[in-house]
């Protein structure tokens, strides 16, 4: 059994002029390092025969042959290995980098290791839940809480809601705006049979649930929600467009009778008014 020379290392350090710190820093190790091969002991290494191995790297960097490096164990000496039971020098070693993350580099600590891998793996998780669920974040901000009314998708959030007499109106346009309507030749006309009331007023009373909007000459437009018998006056100036998603679900009473829609009639309509006293021919 051969044990490290310590004066050997010491003497060709100091016969170079270098100091423990630059010696080490030049081989990637720590001071540690170099003091315990001169001064004796193992805390830095993980084993004798790691220290065996760092001390036949030091010896090159200082000039040193292989075999000036040890002296001859005494019996004693060699008892003290054998009790605690190291690996052997004359075992094959795995050479490694010492300027790498290795045995050899300067003091690893392994659990600081492996706590910096569990934050790469943490914050890897973490910028993957950001990507997935950015979209949906965004999407839910400019895309509230949808509840289906008559199989017509309405926000719940971000409206002005004032509900009379079973009437839930909102001040605000929706997505699917129903107001959303210009005047048209084609659009059917209809009017009172005979007029005993000024044309400024309409009155409706819906049969289902249903989105009711009315505009009048001046561009004004009503919009609300009628549930199931719910009814509604609203003024303006004549003539009224009035479009409503289920016609025939809608009475409308105009100048003082009940306008007569034919149930083949669907989307918008316009409401002309006739004079008071006057009627129009069947």
């Amino acid at each position: 059994m051969h044990d490290i020379d310590k004066l050997v290392f010491l003497n060709a350090r100091e016969r170079l002029g270098l100091s423990r710190e630059g010696l080490a820093k030049s081989l990637c190790l720590s001071s540690k390092h170099i003091r315990e091969l001169e001064e004796g002991g193992v805390s830095s290494f993980f084993s004798y025969a790691h220290k065996d191995q760092v001390a036949k790297k030091v010896a090159i960097k200082l000039g040193l042959s292989e075999e000036s490096i040890y002296q001859i164990n005494t019996p004693l000496e060699a008892l003290r290995y054998e009790n605690v039971g190291v690996q052997s020098i004359e075992e094959p070693l795995i050479e490694v980098d010492v300027c790498s993350n290795n045995p050899i580099a300067n003091e690893i600590d392994l659990g600081q290791s492996f706590s910096n891998k569990k934050k790469k793996f943490i914050l890897k998780w973490i910028l993957l839940a950001n990507i997935v669920l950015s979209p949906l974040v965004v999407y839910s901000f400019f895309n509230p809480l949808w509840e289906d009314i008559d199989n017509k998708l309405l926000p719940l959030f971000r409206r002005d809601i004032a509900t009379v007499n079973g009437v839930t109106k909102s001040q605000i346009d929706d997505v699917f705006d129903i107001c959303d309507i210009e005047d048209s030749e084609l659009m059917p006309v209809f009017s009172a049979t005979t007029a005993s009331k000024q044309g400024d007023f309409i009155y409706m009373r819906s049969k289902v649930a249903q989105e009711i909007c009315v505009i009048d000459v001046l561009k004004n437009k009503t919009k609300l929600t009628l549930d199931p018998g719910g009814d509604y006056s609203i003024s303006g100036r004549p003539p009224f467009i009035i479009n409503v998603k289920k016609l025939n679900g809608l009475d409308i009473y105009y100048q003082g009778g009940k306008i007569q829609i034919p149930v083949e009639v669907n989307g918008p309509i316009s409401l002309k008014e006739i004079p008071v006293g006057g009627f129009v021919k069947q």
